[in-house]
């Protein structure tokens, strides 16, 4: 399980240092482009305006990615779900979801039963009522 997920973060990191990589080159290539026609410090204007603009680009599909409408069933009722109000608590603070998402985990590693008769509680597919 350690061994699967230090390889998994090993793969993200060489994969982010490649497109660090293909970001520099290919600036580099649109600065040494550039410079001939107007000069260097137009070249180095002309290579930041152009990383402005994808990172705006970059944003706006991010941005609009992570904006998701409503569903009718919760506009209908006017309350959200349970799913719903988690995600929203997820979005708004990644790095308290993170730590209770490693606690949560810890506590299934170290007591499976426990871990089991709790995803039996949220299931909505078993038959039993999930108040007590």
């Amino acid at each position: 399980m350690i061994r699967r997920l230090i390889t998994l973060i090993v793969a993200v990191v060489a994969m982010a240092t490649a497109a660090g990589v293909v970001v520099v080159s290919a600036s580099f290539a649109l600065y040494a482009l550039v410079r001939t026609y107007i000069g260097p410090a137009g070249a180095a204007a002309v290579v930041c305006g152009s990383a402005a603009v994808l990172i705006l680009l970059i944003a706006l599909v991010a941005f609009r990615k992570a904006k998701k409408p409503a569903s009718k069933a919760t506009a209908a009722t006017g309350k959200s779900a349970l799913a719903d109000r988690l995600a929203d608590v997820l979005r708004e603070r990644p790095v308290a979801a993170a730590g209770a998402a490693a606690a949560a985990g810890l506590l299934a590693w170290r007591n499976p039963q426990l871990a089991t008769i709790l995803l039996r509680l949220f299931d909505p597919a078993s038959g039993r009522s999930r108040r007590p």
